[in-house]
């Protein structure tokens, strides 16, 4: 990759990254706030909270609306689609992780040339991530 690359956030760290959890490590704090170009979420991310919403896993400050508007245009985070080659890549990604919204991430990661953002151990066993993960 030249220059400051695109960076995707798991949905943990994007989460933690509009509380400003600190579990939040350095390096990764260093990327969103200084590496990248562009710092993106995958439309699954958004699924991914409203699950935990709904299930009270975790519980937000906020209305989830405005919550939403504030972790995406409120700190200029882009929203990546899945798109048909991200769904394709995805499909054929090896099922190291049992989770298909994280293969999604994975895959998107892949499909933009993105560095990922992710405390998710079973992502380092993706050959597909070497050289892009930051943890």
């Amino acid at each position: 990759m030249s220059g400051a690359p695109l960076l995707l956030l798991d949905t943990h760290i994007w989460i933690w990254w509009i509380e400003q959890d600190r579990r939040l490590s350095d390096p990764i704090r260093r990327a969103i706030e200084h590496s990248a170009t562009s710092v993106l979420i995958s439309a699954v991310s958004i699924y991914e909270l409203s699950v935990l919403v709904h299930r009270n896993r975790i519980r937000l400050t906020q209305d989830i609306g405005y919550w939403l508007q504030r972790a995406t245009d409120g700190v200029d985070i882009s929203v990546v689609s899945v798109d048909q080659e991200i769904a394709r890549i995805a499909g054929l990604l090896p099922a190291i992780h049992g989770d298909p919204l994280d293969r999604l991430l994975i895959a998107t990661a892949c499909c933009l040339d993105a560095q990922v953002a992710s405390l998710d151990e079973k992502f380092r066993a993706y050959p597909q991530l070497t050289g892009r993960l930051i943890g």
